[in-house]
């Protein structure tokens, strides 16, 4: 299979967030998003204006729809161009909007997202959480926010634009692409659809440590 045209400033998002455990201990709840800035135009702004312009758009959606139980620590990007790119913190994530009681940490609503090119490794997931238990009705997000949730996943499959560039998000395969060194070779392609899956997923590390 010949690998598709490498892409260029690609910054990578980590929104870090935290839940407070049944027993006392606090669980990582974090989430990585790439976007690339769209070709032709000019020189990109920083790492973190792109990444508060994320937090503002797209990532608000998402929190509004997580329990008061997600609680955002931080959020640091870096572009991906090169290896020795240090990660630069911007705006926090924000709090979870919905009031609890919540689900167990590592249920999660889960989002799969598509490209045009064919194979795992141009194809991504998210999984989002902790979930308030008003807002998922057995083993599925409740009726009433299924709209919500595949709107906010739509809103991740959008272009942002952030100091007056646009940018793209996109599935950046960590297998094709060489990061570890410069020159960098970023493989990725851009995300064209987000599919919701009404069933509640689950994320096993974030599961609470068993208690005696």
């Amino acid at each position: 299979m010949s690998l598709p045209t490498p892409i260029t400033n690609v910054v990578e998002i980590s929104v870090q967030g935290s839940v407070l455990e049944t027993g006392g201990t606090t669980r990582n709840v974090f989430n990585i998003f790439h976007y690339y800035q769209n070709p032709n135009q000019p020189s990109p702004p920083s790492a973190i204006t792109v990444a508060n312009a994320f937090i503002a758009g797209p990532w608000a959606a998402v929190l509004a729809l997580l329990s008061i139980g997600y609680v955002g620590v931080q959020t640091v990007a870096r572009y991906l161009d090169s290896a020795n790119n240090a990660y630069s913190a911007g705006n926090p994530p924000g709090t979870g909007a919905l009031a609890l009681p919540r689900q167990p940490a590592q249920q999660a609503v889960v989002a799969l997202f598509r490209t045009a090119i064919r194979g795992k490794s141009f194809r991504g997931s998210k999984h989002f959480g902790p979930l308030a238990t008003a807002a998922v009705t057995g083993d599925e997000i409740a009726a009433a926010s299924v709209a919500a949730w595949q709107a906010a996943m739509t809103g991740l499959v959008a272009n942002i634009t952030a100091g007056g560039q646009t940018y793209t998000p996109c599935v950046v395969s960590k297998t094709l692409s060489q990061l570890r060194v410069d020159p960098t070779t970023i493989i990725g392609a851009a995300k064209l659809t987000a599919l919701t899956n009404k069933t509640i997923g689950t994320m096993r590390h974030r599961k609470e440590k068993t208690v005696r």
